[in-house]
């Protein structure tokens, strides 16, 4: 930021959180069930905090000139903050859009959206249950938002529905909400995944190299991955191929290494995945989002958070495979070259590549918030 020519202020009294590291993370999330999960995620972070961060969000309105705020989609207690400044404001919501008050797949289960109408009432029934888990967490964001002088709320999502947009960073092409044509609230617009594209090829994605080039990208953020290396690596070591591991600064891998398998910590991905056939990962929405960008199609291996609603939509839009987390060093092996064997599969990758690189190039996300600033 400060290089861009801009000022940064941590929160004064807002929690900080470090998710890469595992004695920082606020939710052990991969030592969890995902309810139990949820709930820490809803009372640490979601909603617990919502007061603090309300007042350090409006002490700094106070004390800088602002035109509009962006808020993360985690921090309601900002969002109402914000509401309270009668600012512009936006949402800058980071992945897959879905809300257990819309008509979307379930929020977290990884499932398509159901054709027939027992499909479609058990969706109905599993977003019910989601919607009270949900607003378990409306008593702390209706006490924050009356530390602030608002009323109170009948659902959490009304907090999202009280600002001026909510910008969706994903493609418009991969995402169910969008393709399914399922209604929306007025507020919510697509603006393309945020990425930094290195060079790309046209069509989107060249020759593949012999032999072909595997990236594996294990998340920034720690989630126990050390076994899911393991098997990804001797999966590799077994096959004809070149493979990059990426395991991200939170985990240090330290079993063999097979001779046609490098090993680095962190490589900016837009270098590699100009040369990649096949991606394997944990299913981040990032990860996901460059590979496709780059006609790259995917491996996806969800541990858990947005991964299963990624991998269900990748798997929906023909450019990628979903495996259990468990699956073994043969299944993984298999998968890639299934992956590598299918034209189909890259050809899909292709086609989001020609979108999504549009997308990108458009840059409307930035045209949003400008559109703010001007509005007033």
């Amino acid at each position: 930021m400060r290089d861009a020519g801009f000022g940064f202020r941590p929160y004064r009294t807002a929690p900080e959180w470090d998710w890469n590291e595992p004695d920082t993370a606020p939710v052990r999330d991969w030592e969890l069930k995902p309810l139990q999960a949820f709930a820490e995620l809803r009372e640490k972070v979601l909603f617990g905090p919502a007061s603090v961060f309300a007042a350090d969000v409006l002490d700094e309105i106070e004390a800088e000139p602002t035109d509009a705020v962006a808020v993360d989609s985690f921090l309601f207690g900002a969002m109402a903050a914000v509401e309270r400044s009668g600012l512009p404001s936006a949402v800058l919501w980071h992945t897959v859009f879905s809300r257990s008050d819309c008509d979307t797949p379930p929020d977290g289960a990884g499932t398509q959206p159901a054709k027939s109408w027992p499909g479609k009432l058990r969706d109905r029934a599993v977003k019910g249950i989601e919607s009270r888990l949900w607003n378990k967490g409306l008593p702390a964001l209706n006490e924050a938002r009356g530390g602030i002088g608002l009323h109170p709320l009948t659902s959490v999502f009304e907090q999202l529905d009280r600002m001026d947009r909510v910008l969706v960073m994903t493609s418009r092409w991969f995402d169910f909400a969008a393709l399914t044509g399922s209604p929306l609230p007025d507020n919510v617009a697509y603006v393309g995944p945020q990425l930094e594209l290195g060079p790309v090829s046209s069509p989107p994605h060249g020759e593949v190299t012999d032999p072909p080039l595997v990236l594996v990208s294990a998340s920034t953020c720690y989630q126990g991955q050390e076994q899911f290396l393991d098997r990804v690596v001797g999966a590799l070591g077994a096959l004809p191929v070149r493979a990059l591991v990426t395991t991200g600064h939170a985990v240090s891998f330290s079993g063999p290494t097979p001779p046609n398998v490098e090993v680095a910590a962190w490589v900016p991905h837009s270098t590699v995945l100009p040369d990649a056939a096949v991606v394997i990962t944990h299913g981040g929405h990032g990860t996901i989002m460059a590979s496709l960008a780059h006609g790259v199609p995917a491996v996806c291996l969800p541990m858990g958070r947005d991964q299963l609603d990624n991998a269900a939509r990748l798997v929906r839009s023909g450019a990628g495979l979903r495996l259990s987390p468990k699956a073994s060093q043969r299944r993984i092996a298999e998968a890639v070259q299934e992956v590598l064997g299918d034209e189909q599969m890259t050809g899909a990758a292709r086609r989001l590549a020609e979108a999504i690189q549009r997308e990108v190039a458009s840059d409307l996300g930035s045209a949003e918030l400008e559109e703010l600033v001007a509005a007033g």
